[in-house]
């Protein structure tokens, strides 16, 4: 099996960027091969590998995330197919990606607002079902640390607290939205990309029918609105998260303990 799916991966249908990635557009599936480290010998080397890494652990995270957001929502995310050795092959679900051929700007205005109060029903969903009471910002392989781009060349953590992740932040300069999160804010459950490209359209064009890639996500302060806001986003998208309330949540964490396991 592993030999029939690599063998439809071709130059052809690889996604050009990002650099690191390999990543395969079939017409039915999405294959993602996971990134492998060389151990650089220059420092130019040492960087990619960096990257790598950091990438590799992307691949297992999304693997682990999904797991969660099928078992407590009712967000439509692509389905596992095959984890072969080193690839897995993901459903591809069959709509417009957000951002592609300015599809965002086809848009109804009325259908935008459609679009953006599902995503807003999502984002409330992973909140409050996905439960944290450690209180901790992390992701969920067993290292913790955070995956999202922003934070990778900073302090990737884990942090045990909201206070400690603004303490270590503290004074950063060219993150100002990060210095607006509440110290009593949750760590709550969150995509952490959900940039319009990351938003599966339909093809008729009025209403989402999914979000894919979930490598960055994390438990993270009120959702990921601070990060949501430091990126440009199509029209009307940048204000996803203007009308959502995340309280502080004391609910017992329903994440599964063997998630977290190094072991199968």
């Amino acid at each position: 099996m592993d030999r029939f799916w690599l063998g439809q991966c071709t130059p052809t249908n690889r996604l050009k960027y990002p650099r690191h990635r390999d990543i395969h557009i079939l017409p039915q599936h999405i294959v993602k091969i996971k990134p492998q480290t060389g151990g650089g010998s220059s420092a130019s080397e040492d960087e990619d590998d960096a990257e790598l890494t950091r990438l590799a652990r992307g691949y297992e995270n999304e693997l682990l995330a999904l797991k969660l957001v099928r078992a407590y929502t009712s967000v439509p995310v692509p389905r596992v197919i095959h984890e072969g050795d080193g690839f897995v092959v993901f459903e591809r679900l069959q709509g417009q990606c957000g951002e592609r051929l300015d599809i965002w700007n086809l848009v109804s205005p009325e259908n935008k607002e459609l679009i953006k109060l599902q995503v807003r029903g999502w984002i409330e969903q992973m909140a409050r079902r996905i439960l944290n009471s450690s209180g901790q910002i992390r992701s969920l392989v067993p290292s913790g640390e955070l995956l999202h781009t922003m934070f990778a060349e900073q302090n990737p953590g884990p942090f045990a607290s909201t206070v400690l992740f603004l303490n270590a932040y503290n004074g950063v300069s060219g993150m100002p939205q990060l210095h607006k999160i509440k110290t009593r804010s949750h760590a709550v459950f969150s995509h952490m990309d959900l940039s319009l490209a990351n938003v599966i359209i339909h093809p008729d064009l009025h209403k989402a029918i999914g979000l894919v890639n979930w490598e960055q996500a994390c438990f993270f302060p009120e959702g990921g609105r601070s990060v949501h806001k430091s990126y440009r986003h199509g029209k009307g998208w940048e204000s996803l998260f203007d009308s959502l309330d995340f309280p502080v949540l004391e609910t017992t964490s329903r994440w599964d303990d063997n998630l977290f396991s190094d072991e199968d």
